[in-house]
């Protein structure tokens, strides 16, 4: 459920650091990353169109970083 409730979070606020666990991604300037537990939402924000994409939901596991 916190899932949805982030991704419908980014109607509104495309960067909602009071809420979770949000990060630039290094080397981009538009790209982050929201974790929920064990769960990263990928996203890229759109400034200029006011357009957010998701491009990846993924589980982390013990071979995410190796």
């Amino acid at each position: 459920m916190r899932m949805k409730e982030a991704i419908e979070l980014l109607k509104t606020n495309p960067v909602p650091t009071q809420y979770f666990d949000v990060t630039k991604i290094s080397g981009s300037s538009s790209n982050y990353r929201i974790r929920i537990g064990q769960y990263r939402i990928l996203y890229i924000v759109l400034w200029q169109e006011k357009i957010i994409k998701v491009f990846d939901i993924d589980r982390r596991d013990e071979n995410t970083y190796s």
